[in-house]
């Protein structure tokens, strides 16, 4: 009868790499993840330009959710009332200067598609404001709008595609480069626009509606990674034949990319006696432990891998 014999059992560590997308820097004026604990009220704001982390303040029931994910948890709005706000900051004066690149960018999942919803605005009031928004009860039309209503009722600029018009997780971005713009949802370029007129408006950053004191558009169904950027992160280029297109972020946002993670594994030898003496090995077998691995900027345990076994 053969025996089975275990002669080696150790424990070590491994480093393995979990990519993020490079778009938390110097230029970073806003980076929201939403991955604090299901239904939280309370979530941070990522200090990515060293300015310190601003204050996020949660109206109506918004809160986080692990029921809809995107690149972890995500914002939840109900279309009734909840949205996000921070204070005003030049941080948000994407259109007040004529030069100089910026990009907004957000992930949209909608719960319904029948009323229309605003993204992010940055609101003076109704005379005076910037927004994102899909205009599904009138156009049907992904939109942004710079209105300055005090200058003589002006639209400073106004583009507008196709809206998002299912459930699906989208991605919305707004580039400016110069005095061009580009309206973008995943990968792709809808919508382009040339102009000089800017709008240096004060007041609240909303995420989830915008003001208005007969529609504010309250944002109904799930956002990710909230992002204001004053650089051209994305490489965009805005063409009047709306042909430009990009690479749209896989993961998170962060830092670095590429960042490294340690997993620690047990490692065992299993051998068989021969007959003719000696032994002959017979599987090598590796486990990670815990069952998952260890975020080293959030501690918190992740099972994107179980267990590896190797014969």
């Amino acid at each position: 009868m053969n025996l089975i014999k275990s002669l080696l059992t150790a424990l070590f560590l491994i480093s393995c790499g979990y990519v993020y997308a490079a778009g938390c820097d110097a230029n970073t004026h806003l980076l929201i993840h939403f991955d604090e604990a299901d239904t939280s009220t309370t979530i941070a704001e990522t200090d990515c330009d060293s300015s310190g982390a601003k204050t996020i303040t949660a109206n109506g029931d918004v809160q986080t959710d692990s029921g809809v994910t995107k690149f972890g948890n995500t914002s939840l709005f109900d279309g009734t009332g909840d949205y996000w706000t921070l204070a005003d900051s030049a941080d948000w004066d994407m259109f007040a200067s004529s030069s100089g690149d910026w990009t907004v960018d957000v992930w949209i999942k909608h719960a319904n598609t029948s009323v229309s919803q605003v993204f992010i605005a940055h609101s003076e009031g109704n005379a005076k404001q910037w927004f994102i928004r899909d205009e599904f009860g009138f156009s049907g039309k992904l939109e942004l709008r710079v209105l300055d209503n005090s200058d003589a009722g002006t639209t400073e600029l106004a583009m507008d595609c196709t809206g998002l018009s299912d459930t699906d997780w989208h991605h919305v971005v707004v580039g400016k480069v110069g005095s061009e713009y580009g309206l973008y949802t995943d990968e792709a370029q809808c919508e382009y626009a040339s102009t000089t007129n800017t709008l240096d408006a004060t007041g609240l950053l909303y995420i989830g509606r915008r003001i208005d004191s007969g529609d504010p558009m309250h944002m109904n169904g799930s956002m990710d990674e909230v992002h204001i950027q004053n650089s051209n992160h994305l490489s965009l280029s805005p063409q009047s034949d709306d042909s430009d297109t990009y690479t749209a972020p896989t993961v998170a946002y962060s830092a670095a990319a590429g960042s490294t993670r340690n997993r620690l594994i047990t490692y065992r030898r299993e051998f068989r006696k021969l007959p003719t003496g000696g032994y002959e090995r017979i599987v090598t077998k590796y486990n990670f432990i815990p069952k998952g691995w260890i975020d080293e900027e959030t501690n918190a345990l992740r099972a994107d891998v179980k267990h590896l076994n190797r014969s």
